[in-house]
């Protein structure tokens, strides 16, 4: 993921957009919610990802402020 991202930064991407690549491809996962749900039960497997969508929309918004 990190090879990828800074390629997109020497491609011309923003911090913030990067930030975004990178928070929502570790934090969030689709693919892995029905496995997610067996474990943890449905309503809580949606609220983790949703929770990690809105900080990875969050902290990307910070960042490219910042930076």
């Amino acid at each position: 993921a990190f090879p990828l991202a800074a390629s997109l930064l020497a491609a011309g991407a923003g911090y913030g957009q990067t930030a975004m690549f990178l928070t929502t491809l570790m934090m969030v996962g689709l693919v892995t919610l029905p496995l997610e749900a067996t474990y943890f039960g449905r309503r809580l497997a949606i609220q983790r990802n949703l929770l990690a969508f809105v900080y990875a929309v969050l902290s990307s918004v910070l960042l490219g402020a910042l930076l």
